[in-house]
């Protein structure tokens, strides 16, 4: 190229290295492929784009982020001073002092377009949460945005402690969504995100309306490993798509080339866990995980057949001894221990929710044999409450864990087959009564009077007993519990305490049916005008839909907290105040919760001038109050209350 090439026609720049004696440079695009390599100085002209210089030189590894532009004048780095000139230098890791507590972990989040076209307007609110709350980048934020869409991209880094992390961040469908990241010790674990953009249709009124989001496309992100003073994680990329893959839409691909990539001894931990996943998911189907190995037709060769991939799926998870491997592992040796295998190594419980989807399924059978197998904490419930669905991946949203804190009593599940047993028994008879109830004005329906929640737990309890027929969900597993437990994403004692809350819902729905006259369908003149009003905060629905006025005449809609012997919620009572001269001897007040409550609306009448009701939470959301007879809408957001405690406003 010559040097007098006009500016704009130019597509390639020169980019010069130098680093102390003895240092070792390498230049890595961002596809993370090596394009040039050397010591002390290294000289290479590339293509303009976005670039990551790594060196190593006295037992020390850093690294910068450049972007080079097509400009005649070369980038010049040099690793122990100022640059002598540089278009952008963007800091990407420093020895010098890590922000958080360094303990020989360390985790690296990229974000890119998913398309050319693509521009990220935003860091999606990306926060890697720790126990302590928000992790911060080190060297603050890394990011660049060029003008030039192909090569722009958010990135961040973090300095932390083995263990296990939550990202959270906005998605293509605007909740936000939580995921588990596992920073191992000695290894940096590097997360590959891609921004999309999606239009979502939200009711407003009688109409609908297109809303455009943009935010992460959870089913393309590749999570994986490598050594700390190791960049060059291609390989383990393109092999950990292949197996993801798998994961997520149940073939495998498995075979003699792919196990000699997963015997090298330095492969990533999380390439084992992903193929023993893989592993295990086709036996639950009986298929093969392997190309060049298919499933046996006679009994006992499935039967050899299937041991001889356990013991290879056992090996590999015997070699992923690292601090900090993710949770997965636990639900692993839950899976090979229920087909007759043993995993002889110490396996770690599940402190947080797993990162594959797979993996929280094979937990959830184990919470049927185990009330103690996956915990109660606000991360577990959420997964339970809201599960994405985007798999391969265990990805679910944190708001989903903000109501229905009631407490589900001794974790033990107890009689749990024989509570279903009682569900389908009189879900069966409730059913029959609806199938000859006349179809009038006003119906003695008994499903009419179950919440949607009993109502849909009556239909699966039905399906998996055998008494109606399934339109089809996921595979059986020949266990009525455990078969509920994944319909419903929920663990055996969640699930224990919501089928005894649909028993009760169906005893006094068969009880009162007879005598009761419902309605077909619920009057519009006792809906509030909020319902009818577009959602503009998916994960806080309430928010900016009643009004946003706490006092409106002679009414005020406010909150009082108080301590429960749990840390991690809150009690909160909800009150709707009237001024002492208001007569309301025959005025009701509705309340409408967070849509995680079950039920999510009450009704209270008033006394000494108000009327108020108890809720536990998990966190914050906005409440909204409907006085009907007076046409008023009051709103309250929890985490506005001034002295509001920590969980309201964080969480």
């Amino acid at each position: 190229m010559s040097s007098f090439e006009d500016t704009e026609n130019r597509t390639e720049a020169d980019l010069i290295v130098r680093g102390p004696v003895g240092a070792e440079i390498q230049v890595v695009d961002a596809t993370y492929r090596r394009r040039a390599k050397g010591t002390v100085e290294l000289k290479a002209r590339l293509p303009q784009g976005i670039y990551m210089i790594d060196w190593s030189a006295a037992g020390q590894t850093s690294q910068k982020i450049v972007r080079l532009l097509p400009i005649e004048k070369p980038l010049v780095i040099d690793l122990n001073e100022t640059p002598l000139f540089a278009s952008e230098i963007y800091p990407y890791s420093s020895f010098a002092g890590p922000v958080e507590a360094s303990d020989g972990s360390e985790v690296l989040i990229i974000v890119r377009p998913s398309s050319p076209n693509t521009l990220i307007k935003s860091e999606v609110n990306l926060r890697l949460l720790g126990v302590a709350g928000n992790m911060r980048s080190s060297q603050g934020e890394v990011a660049t945005t060029q003008a030039q869409s192909s090569d722009s991209f958010v990135a961040r880094f973090y300095h932390v402690i083995p263990g296990d992390y939550r990202l959270r961040f906005a998605s293509t469908i605007s909740p936000t969504f939580d995921q588990t990241i596992p920073a191992m010790r000695g290894r940096r674990t590097v997360v590959m995100m891609y921004v999309g953009e999606s239009s979502v249709l939200l009711s407003e009124g009688d109409a609908y309306k297109a809303v455009e989001y943009q935010g992460i496309d959870a089913a393309r992100t590749i999570i994986v490993s490598t050594a700390q003073s190791d960049s060059d994680f291609l390989e383990s990329e393109r092999l950990a798509g292949i197996l993801l893959h798998d994961l997520a839409v149940g073939s495998g691909s498995l075979g003699a080339a792919f196990e000699r990539s997963l015997s090298a001894t330095s492969v990533d931990p999380l390439l084992l866990i992903y193929a023993a996943a893989v592993v295990l998911s086709c036996l639950d189907r009986q298929a093969s995980p392997a190309l060049d190995d298919p499933w046996p037709r006679d009994r006992d060769s499935q039967k050899e057949f299937s041991e001889k991939w356990q013991q290879k799926a056992i090996q590999w998870l015997k070699r992923v001894n690292v601090e900090g491997a993710p949770p997965d592992v636990a639900a692993l040796r839950w899976r090979l221990e229920t087909v007759g295998s043993s995993l002889d190594i110490k396996g770690r419980d599940l402190s947080n929710p797993p990162i594959l989807e797979r993996s929280w399924f094979w937990a959830l059978a184990q919470s049927t044999r185990d009330s103690y197998a996956i915990p109660s904490g606000a991360s577990f419930r959420a997964v339970a409450r809201g599960g994405s669905g985007i798999r391969p991946w265990l990805v679910w949203r944190p708001a989903a864990a903000i109501g229905d804190a009631t407490e589900t009593g001794d974790p033990k599940t107890g009689d749990l087959r024989g509570t279903i047993e009682q569900v389908a028994e009189r879900a069966r008879t409730a059913f029959a009564a609806a199938g000859s109830a006349p179809r009038l004005e006003l119906s003695i329906d008994p499903l009419a009077l179950l919440s949607p929640e009993a109502k849909a737990m009556s239909l699966r309890t039905l399906e998996v007993a055998g008494i109606r027929s399934s339109d089809g969900f996921a595979e059986r597993t020949g266990d009525q519990a455990t078969d509920l437990a994944i319909l419903f994403n929920t663990p055996a004692p969640e699930l224990k305490h919501r089928l005894q809350q649909t028993l009760a819902e169906l005893d006094t729905a068969l009880k009162d049916a007879p005598a009761t006259a419902v309605p077909t369908a619920s009057s519009s003149r006792s809906d509030p005008p909020a319902l009818r009003r577009m959602i503009a905060w998916p994960d806080d629905p309430n928010r900016g839909r009643f009004g946003g006025k706490t006092k409106i005449d002679d009414f005020e809609l406010r909150a009082e907290f108080s301590s429960t012997p749990h840390a991690d919620r809150v009690k909160v009572r909800l009150i709707v105040e009237a001024e002492k001269h208001v007569d309301v001897e025959h005025d009701q007040v509705e309340f409408f919760l967070h849509y995680s409550f079950w039920p999510n609306r009450a009704t209270a009448g008033f006394r000494k001038s108000q009327a108020l009701i108890d809720v536990t939470a998990w966190g914050g959301f906005t409440v909204g109050a409907w006085l009907a007879d007076r046409n008023i809408e009051l709103e309250l957001n929890l985490a506005d209350i001034p002295g509001a405690p920590p969980i309201i406003i964080e969480r």
